[in-house]
């Protein structure tokens, strides 16, 4: 997150093989933003896994927003052993006993996951946030690679990015992934698909999705199963039109996107090894 510029017009995507904007605290942080509020929760639930243990953040941006959230936090108990966050950029440099933050580090290159076992030994945690989507797909494809070696045989791989069904991409995004391209491209790098959320998505097209579960028609056999998820479904918009009063489309969208990643615009997937 820093202060890049949205590359101008007429520059083609072709002609870089990165894309080197961010998501900037001066741009999104004075107001309730979609993109902030997405970002916000995607730090939120990694913090879950990264307990103890060791986290790798690739394409961490110059404000590594997620190893603050994850090392700067009052309660000792809770922090990760040790957060490497690494960035293509020059940014400014740092490192405690909690945390290391390295620039002008492109993880996609050959042996860039053996140079880091090699100086902070292998990770728990490899997240890449928003982030594979500013390259082209050939570097994101050994960017995958990368983070599976990096990666212990345990470990969890969380990468989020938009989910492009064939809608024309951002101007700073020179390869969105459909669903199906990535899931292939997250299996030939040697990981799996554990779990696919939401992250955020147009309103009007989550509450369709809500509607559309509701009135979906099963057989006799499964009548009383589909009543349960059909009560639940319902409970889901009678939600959504209540708090509808109150949040903002930007808030409902983050809040109700993980129910339905199909019907959002950008997805966060939980990988592990094959």
């Amino acid at each position: 997150m820093g202060t890049g510029t949205t590359p101008g017009k007429g520059k083609a995507r072709e002609d870089r093989e990165f894309d080197q904007t961010y998501l900037s605290t001066e741009k999104h942080g004075k107001l309730v933003h979609r993109d902030w509020i997405a970002h916000a929760m995607r730090w939120g639930f990694a913090h879950r896994f990264c307990k103890g243990k060791r986290v790798l953040d690739v394409g961490c941006g110059p404000e590594w927003n997620l190893g603050k959230v994850l090392c700067c936090h009052g309660n000792m108990g809770i922090r990760p052993e040790h957060y490497v966050g690494v960035d293509l950029s020059n940014i400014e440099e740092r490192s405690t006993k909690y945390y290391t933050v390295r620039g002008d580090v492109d993880f996609t290159a050959p042996l860039t996951a053996g140079i880091f076992e090699m100086e902070h030994g292998d990770f728990d945690v490899v997240c890449c946030f928003e982030v594979i989507e500013h390259m082209s797909r050939v570097a994101g494809e050994r960017l995958l690679e990368n983070m599976r070696l990096a990666c212990r045989d345990d470990g969890v791989v969380l990468i989020s990015t938009p989910r492009n069904e064939g809608h024309k991409p951002a101007r700073n995004h020179l390869h969105e992934y459909g669903t199906e391209e990535l899931q292939a491209c997250i299996e030939a790098a040697g990981l799996k698909v554990d779990r696919r959320f939401g992250t955020f998505g147009d309103v009007v097209k989550l509450r369709k999705a809500i509607s559309k579960e509701i009135e979906t028609r099963c057989s006799i056999d499964d009548a009383r199963d589909t009543f349960k998820k059909m009560k639940k479904k319902a409970a889901h918009l009678h939600t959504f039109n209540d708090l509808h009063d109150y949040y903002s489309d930007d808030v409902l969208s983050c809040i109700f996107a993980p129910l339905y990643p199909d019907a959002c615009k950008n997805n966060l997937w939980v990988c592990s090894h094959a």
